[in-house]
């Protein structure tokens, strides 16, 4: 099957029966322990499972020396290209056959699908034979927390319960531990308190402490958070001892920074655990980890110019001239609106690059800014990999609408373009020089790329190469959530793409401390040769020097 095959096949016929079997062991699981492990194993099977199918396709086309392989690679790249171009597109002015192409692609990748899983080794690249016993030898004194969600069945029919359990694993636990949370409505009336925005004001009142004071809030108003009660209190009691905590999240929690979580009356739980972000806890047996020594290079984005003109992005974009038939993409915020030039993207990028250019490191850096950082040069990347991209922009994401209806009809005016797109990773995006022009609804130029690129077209692209991608931005880390597949965003294509490891934000971060943020991150890595040290390091300081303002230092999380 295609991706799109298996995820319609996934939600219709198989989900049905995992969530039945975690209804039936909600029931019994006080009467028989052992099923908790079938649990554990479950999630690990499912979760991200469309995700880990589609990066082990590619990395065996990527390896392989098989040129028909590549071929067919090659050209299904090519037709998810045009239709990416297509997508930016009003429906009346989209090609005829876009149906036609968009099959092409389906059956190619149908094809590729059934050669690449017949090469040998296809099946250590999945991760599925990993069990809850490997994780639980590759712990130390750590512990591993696989979050699940499944729609509760209640032996005769479904309910309108979608339930939260904590599946907890530590090294000396003969089975892992199940701990029920909530209810999703639970979680979501939490978190409606912050849904009028992301500003300083609004995730202060999510994230509030007794013992803080955060910022815009009178004393009256602060009370204790209801997150700490809702998503940890319940299984802290497991963690005596434990200092790591290794956490997989679902659902919801995607969209909580479990650092700034207030943890009791007077701290956060980022000052008693380091908290470890997994994609799934099953990497944590995989012993993937990213040193200082894996660093070869690094390409840094910033000091962007959303305004440059034809001319300018012309006379930049000759070295990639190749490039050109790369598809083009727009999405847009609100009509007439152009993105700011961000001062401190610019000073972010120098700053790291003198950290990496000083002798004791000398590790090669290149900068693009102005009219340098356009499409094209990013897209460029993938013929010469770096072991870190590091892309200080504009990002941004628009849910899933609502009013689908209403929205087709939307899709025929000009003046509306893919704020209402029915595929996620079209919603969700980077801005780069020139953006501003297709932001703003002007016609493309000619033979150059629109300056939008959405996580669309980066999920088709080659990072396998690339350790880390920092994206420094706001609102990269958030996507359409759909069920054990996690968030539909530019974090998912990035993991597409190949890369390992990925730093992205929950809000839209303020240019100044971000800046500040990133500049001690990399001091930090040269000093500790270690990226989470570095990470947790840098975030304890911001911490500290913005407490009470989690709106500052808490946006930023590091996803492995």
């Amino acid at each position: 099957m295609s991706e799109k095959e298996r995820e319609k096949y996934l939600k219709k016929e198989i989900n049905y029966y995992f969530d039945v079997y975690h209804s039936f062991f909600l029931k019994i699981r006080k009467e028989n322990k052992k099923l908790v492990g079938i649990v554990y194993n479950n999630a690990l099977n499912m979760k991200g499972q469309l995700l880990k199918s589609a990066i082990a396709i590619r990395r065996a086309v990527l390896q392989t020396v098989d040129t028909s392989l590549i071929g067919i690679y090659t050209k299904m790249n090519m037709y998810n290209k045009m239709l990416a171009k297509q997508l930016s597109l009003p429906i009346a002015k989209r090609r005829k056959d876009i149906e036609q192409i968009r099959e092409k692609a389906n059956i190619l990748e149908k094809q590729l699908t059934r050669l690449a899983s017949n090469l040998s080794g296809f099946q250590n690249l999945t991760d599925l034979d990993i069990k809850w016993q490997n994780i639980k030898k590759a712990l130390k004194d750590e512990t591993a927390i696989e979050f699940i969600r499944f729609d509760y069945h209640n032996d005769t029919k479904w309910t309108d319960s979608t339930l939260y359990y904590a599946l907890i694993l530590r090294k000396g636990y003969k089975y892992p531990k199940a701990v029920f949370l909530f209810e999703q409505k639970e979680l979501e009336k939490v978190l409606k308190q912050s849904n009028t925005g992301s500003d300083v004001g609004t995730i202060g009142q999510l994230y509030k402490s007794r013992g803080l004071e955060p910022f815009g809030l009178k004393p009256k108003d602060i009370e204790k958070s209801k997150l700490d009660s809702l998503i940890w209190q319940p299984f802290d009691k497991y963690l005596k001892g434990v200092k790591t905590v290794y956490i997989s999240p679902t659902g919801l929690l995607h969209n909580i920074a479990f650092d700034a979580v207030p943890y009791g009356d007077s701290l956060l739980l980022s000052d008693r655990y380091s908290i470890v972000y997994t994609s799934t806890t099953a990497r944590v047996a995989q012993k993937n980890k990213f040193g200082f020594s894996d660093i070869k290079n690094i390409a840094l984005f910033g000091g962007i110019k959303y305004s440059a003109n034809e001319t300018e992005l012309q006379n930049e974009n000759q070295k990639y001239k190749k490039e050109s038939n790369r598809a083009y993409y727009s999405s847009d915020k609100a009509r007439g609106i152009e993105w700011t030039y961000l001062k401190g993207t610019k000073e972010e990028i120098d700053n790291i690059a003198d950290l990496f250019g000083k002798k004791a490191r000398k590790i090669k850096h290149t900068k693009y800014s102005g009219a340098q950082a356009s499409e094209e040069a990013f897209k460029s990347l993938e013929l010469n990999s770096h072991s870190i991209l590091h892309i200080a922009t504009h990002g941004f994401y628009f849910p899933e609408p609502e009013d689908k209806r209403k929205n087709k009809t939307a899709f025929n005016n000009d003046k509306v373009q893919y704020q209402y797109s029915d595929n996620a990773l079209v919603r969700s995006g980077l801005l780069l020089a020139g953006g501003n022009h297709a932001w703003s609804g002007k016609k493309a130029y000619k033979g150059i790329e629109d300056g939008v690129l959405s996580a669309f077209e980066t999920s088709h692209l080659n990072f396998f190469k690339t350790r880390l991608v920092v994206l420094s931005a706001c609102q990269t880390g958030l996507g359409d959530v759909k069920g054990s597949e996690g968030v539909y965003g530019l974090k998912r294509a990035f993991k597409m793409c190949g890369v390992d490891y990925i730093i992205v934000s929950l809000w839209s971060v303020p240019d100044a401390e971000t800046q500040e943020f990133m500049t001690r991150f990399y001091t930090n890595m040269f000093k500790l040769k270690d990226i989470k040290k570095a990470f947790d390091k840098t975030q304890k300081f911001m911490k500290n020097k913005y407490a009470g303002i989690p709106y500052k230092w808490a946006a930023f999380v590091l996803i492995n």
